[in-house]
């Protein structure tokens, strides 16, 4: 992959090429043996969201804002 850097950069800068970031671009991640804090994935998310608005059984059909 990191022989293909160059040609890919390249590509961008003359706009052939349109980088897309997916899903979990925004994850959390280790650099250098250091925790980089990102925004929690679909499952976290889930989690942090049905406890915030009191949801016991995992549903959201009723969650009101």
């Amino acid at each position: 992959m990191a022989d293909h850097l160059p040609l890919i950069f390249r590509a961008i800068r003359e706009g052939k090429c349109l980088p897309f970031l997916g899903a979990g671009a925004s994850a959390g991640y280790q650099h250098n043996g250091t925790a980089v804090p990102g925004i929690p994935l679909g499952g976290q998310f889930t989690k942090l969201f049905n406890q915030r608005c009191g949801l016991t059984n995992g549903s959201t059909a009723n969650a009101t804002p």
